[in-house]
């Protein structure tokens, strides 16, 4: 085909466009983290008149070429819109890919597809709602009609403010109480299908492709034989659901396994909830159901609140441009943390002579993901247990590599675990080579990760510079050789830990079972507590900006 015909071609197609919508509107649907299509009812309302329509993810390949962001990352996100692609198709739609930044992105397409209507899923953190609000201001402009709804929280988290005096609950006991007064959170909406897409049409317009392999920063041989434990998309988020419901159901998800604690569970969910392909009320409204008919609520009541603390996370980060801070963070504790490159490197290189904490940040880089369980003990060891490095440091390292990663969950995580805020009554110590003993005392979770060390035997898997030099000659691994010596001595640390930070907090105890209290539920108290020993600024709630 000629330049001209091409031209031409292109021409057809914007006056066929126009013609369809003149008896219906141009709807735009926004597609961030809600890549499924149940339980979107920001997506039913794009389809629900008819018309021209556009389902539009915004994809800047630069965020992976540059390397800001891992390749478990890339190939989970593009698996996830692969997914949504063919389910589009399904409904007789398909996904517009545009490479660029979101606001020169609508600029190019407001005006060019004729745009009546934006929907989208109402976002929750500040940088995404500010760019969110220069949107809407955009489309004003061009006098389109935006639509928004709530589906990646189980609340709508300016109303959960508002329900608080408008102010932002700083307690999780406060956040229970105010969504009480809310009730349940909706029902999720059906799964949209071929009969929902009834009477929209989806132009073909050339130029909005799917993205290919290399623009997520990986080869093609990266994307095939790279870590197989995570399939993006709404269908293995769903399949997951399901076999956690049915595993529920048989009760065997009320005991873990000896060893498997540190393992991916074929149920777990979390990298599926951050890209939206499960919805949170899907899962809450069901596990609600089945809790009914159970005689040991118990598990169902944990997953629960697990959700609800989620949602907590969210409310804490909320209009907090300063969440992933320490400096100007009202939430955040000045903690004169110390600048020690080596100690970080180590860390994030899986090379801290510890082989639980590296097994973890080994996992964590290898597959995107690492136990919650894991990830708390690496945090403790790098921040107040042992290095005393700022979380800072931690989080960045989070961003770039979890799949899962969201930035007020991720944020919010690592202030507790560093005692530099307490939005739980206590934050427990964890010990780089007991905690993980108790849990997999064969360490069985080790030898898959840290392979210097398969053949170490129990007594010294997780302290391996204990080992005689004959039983590590027997194992073949020489420590300070084959594998790391220790990088520090983490029981004197933990005692200089423990002081500077009793002397930040005043209250402290010694041992295995260390933890950091500010008085005791009542939430006043907690307040006047922390204003009275930190002088960190206001403390008590955030009023909505």
């Amino acid at each position: 085909m000629t330049p001209a015909h091409a031209k031409s071609t292109q021409k057809i197609i914007v006056l066929l466009c126009i013609l369809v919508s003149s008896t219906g509107e141009n709807v735009v649907h926004w597609f961030r983290k809600d890549l499924r299509l149940h339980d979107n009812p920001a997506l039913a309302e794009a389809w629900r008149k008819g018309g021209n329509f556009y389902g539009v993810y915004i994809f800047d390949p630069l965020v992976f070429q540059n390397k800001n962001s891992s390749v478990n990352h890339g190939k989970f996100l593009l698996q996830c819109l692969r997914d949504l692609d063919a389910k589009l198709r399904e409904c007789g739609s398909f996904l517009y890919i545009i490479r660029d930044s979101p606001m020169a992105a609508f600029k190019q397409v407001f005006g060019k597809w004729r745009v009546t209507k934006l929907t989208m899923e109402e976002d929750t953190e500040p940088y995404a709602k500010k760019l969110e609000d220069s949107v809407v201001a955009l489309a004003g402009k061009y006098g389109i009609r935006v639509v928004t709804k709530v589906s990646h929280t189980l609340y709508s988290i300016p109303n959960v403010i508002k329900s608080n005096d408008s102010l932002q609950p700083f307690t999780f006991k406060r956040y229970i109480a105010t969504v009480k007064k809310i009730g349940q959170p909706d029902n999720p909406l059906p799964p949209l299908d071929a009969v929902s897409f009834h009477g929209c049409f989806s132009p073909v317009v050339p130029g909005y492709e799917m993205p290919c392999v290399e623009e997520f920063g990986m080869t093609e041989e990266e994307f095939v034989e790279g870590s197989h434990v995570w399939k993006g998309g709404e269908d293995e988020a769903l399949r997951r659901f399901d076999a956690l419901v049915k595993s529920i159901e048989s009760g065997l998800e009320e005991v873990d396994n000896v060893g498997d604690v540190c393992f991916p569970k074929v149920t777990a969910l979390s990298p599926y909830m951050r890209f939206g392909c499960i919805s949170a009320r899907l899962i809450y409204h069901t596990l609600t159901k089945l809790q009914k008919k159970m005689t040991n609520k118990q598990y169902v009541l944990n997953v629960l609140m697990k959700l609800m603390f989620r949602d907590f996370l969210f409310t804490l980060g909320h209009r907090n441009f300063f969440f992933d801070k320490m400096k100007q963070n009202p939430v955040c504790l000045q903690i004169p943390w110390e600048s020690n490159g080596d100690f970080l490197q180590r860390w994030r290189e899986a090379k801290t002579g510890f082989p639980w904490i590296d097994a973890v940040q080994t996992q964590l880089r290898k597959e995107g993901w690492a136990n919650h369980l894991g990830r708390l003990a690496a945090a403790c060891f790098l921040t107040r247990g042992c290095l005393w490095v700022s979380w800072e440091e931690g989080f960045m390292a989070c961003q770039e590599m979890q799949i899962d990663f969201e930035w007020s969950l991720c944020a919010a995580n690592w202030l507790m675990i560093s005692c530099s805020s307490f939005f739980v009554k206590s934050n427990k110590y964890y010990c780089p080579v007991n905690t993980g003993k108790h849990h997999d005392p064969q360490g069985i979770f080790i030898r898959k990760y840290i392979p210097q060390l398969r053949n170490f035997p129990e007594k010294y898997i997780y302290d391996p510079w204990n080992a005689p030099l004959e039983v590590q000659q027997a194992a073949g691994c020489i420590i300070g050789k084959d594998y790391p010596m220790r990088i520090i001595d983490h029981e004197a640390a933990k005692l200089v830990c423990a002081k500077r930070l009793r002397e930040m907090v005043g209250e402290l105890q010694e041992g295995i079972s260390t933890s950091v209290s500010l008085g005791g539920d009542n939430e006043d108290e907690f307040v006047r507590k922390k204003k009275k020993n930190f002088h960190v600024g206001e403390i008590t709630a955030i009023p909505v900006r």
